[in-house]
Formats: structure tokens, C-alpha cells, sequence
């Protein structure tokens, strides 16, 4: 089987579309080095052999949202809301400076592309004027 159809059966059986999602979401799975065809067959026989087994599930799955950390996210402790906001805040300005970013990218390309047309039209207009001589 190749490596793309591997991955493919194993992101399936996860019910996943990476491999950092698969790493998440399955312990056994973590330690293994997605980079080899070997790791993937490794993943692909576990996931195969936790859906066998209904009954027991030999893949834990992590809890990624345990009840302590939603309490702690929906009441953050003071130091960290300020934390927060600061990101949010950076993260906003960011999305603006990005914007503006993409429109003088845009402008300039234009601008790139008139000059050319210029040139264009400079050279043709001094080779005519050349072979008029």
C-alpha cells in the first residue's frame, strides 16, 4: 500500500485530517514518527484493532477539554484576562496591518506592471525611431 493511501485509511478510521489532530487525540499513537511508512502501519494496526474490539478500547483518547480547564478559561485568573486582552488586541492590529499590506502589494504590483507596459512601448518607440535613420 502506498504512503498516501496508509494515511488516508489511518486519518479515516480516526475520523482526523492531520497528523497532529491523530497525535491528539490518540496516546499510543503520539510517540510514533509519522515521517516512516512503518509509524503509519503501526497507527493503521492499532486504530484497526480499537474498532475491532468495540467493547474495549486499547487507544485512549485524550480528554482535551476537561471540566477544571473550561472552568479556568470561562474564569481566567486577572493576570491572564490583561494577557488575553493584550493578544486580542495584537492579533486585531495585526489583521489591519495585514490588510494593508495586501493592498500596497496589490498597488505596487499594478504600478510594476504599468512601468512595463511603459518600457515596453520606450524601447519599441526607439528601435522605430533607430531604423527611421
Amino acid at each position: 500500500m502506498k504512503l498516501i493511501e496508509l494515511k488516508s485509511k489511518v486519518y479515516q478510521l480516526a475520523k482526523v485530517t492531520t497528523s497532529k489532530q491523530l497525535k491528539a487525540q490518540y496516546q499510543e499513537i503520539k510517540p510514533l514518527d509519522l515521517r516512516y511508512k512503518a509509524s503509519w502501519e503501526k497507527a493503521l494496526a492499532q486504530l484497526q484493532h480499537a474498532s475491532k474490539s468495540k467493547g474495549q478500547t486499547p487507544l485512549k483518547q485524550i480528554d482535551t477539554e476537561s471540566t477544571d480547564f473550561k472552568e479556568w478559561l470561562s474564569k481566567p485568573p486577572s493576570e491572564y484576562k490583561e494577557l488575553f486582552a493584550d493578544a486580542g488586541a495584537a492579533l486585531a492590529s495585526f489583521g489591519k496591518k495585514l490588510d494593508q499590506t495586501k493592498k500596497l502589494t496589490k498597488t505596487a504590483k499594478a504600478m510594476a506592471a504599468s512601468l512595463d507596459e511603459f518600457a515596453e512601448a520606450t524601447v519599441e518607440e526607439a528601435q522605430r525611431l533607430i531604423s527611421t535613420d
